[in-house]
Order: C-alpha cells, then sequence, then structure tokens
C-alpha cells in the first residue's frame, strides 16, 4: 500500500477511489480489506483517519520521510 500511495503522488486517500486500481500480485482488495490496510498505516503514524473511508498522509511523510528516527 504504501509503494502504490508513493507511487500515486497522494495526499489524501479514500477506499472507493483507489479499490478499483490498487492489486497485489492481480489481486483487488475488498473495501475491510483497504481499511484495514489504512489502519496500519495510521497505526505506523505514517497516515491520519480523516473519515470512515478516508485517510491523509502525514505531513513527514509526504516529505520523502518515513516518520522514524
Amino acid at each position: 500500500m504504501l509503494q502504490f500511495l508513493q507511487r500515486t503522488v497522494r495526499t489524501s486517500v479514500v477506499i472507493q477511489e483507489i479499490q478499483p486500481n490498487f492489486k497485489v500480485k492481480g489481486q483487488r482488495f475488498s473495501s475491510e480489506e483497504l481499511k484495514r490496510l489504512f489502519n496500519e498505516l495510521v497505526e505506523a503514524s505514517l497516515a491520519v483517519w480523516l473519515n470512515a473511508n478516508t485517510i491523509e498522509i502525514t505531513e513527514n511523510w509526504t516529505d520523502g520521510q518515513n516518520g522514524q528516527d
């Protein structure tokens, strides 16, 4: 997921918008699976929830940093 977001240069991501385009090894993900992946980014402090289906990438990540010291 992180590599996909880096390639597409997104600052906010809505599940319904990326669901048709996000695939791993040819497999698409359900909205619940994507929500779980979003939550992993939030837990890693790489993003914050804006609403139930949207995350925003944190500023330090968009600057090309991984949020870790």
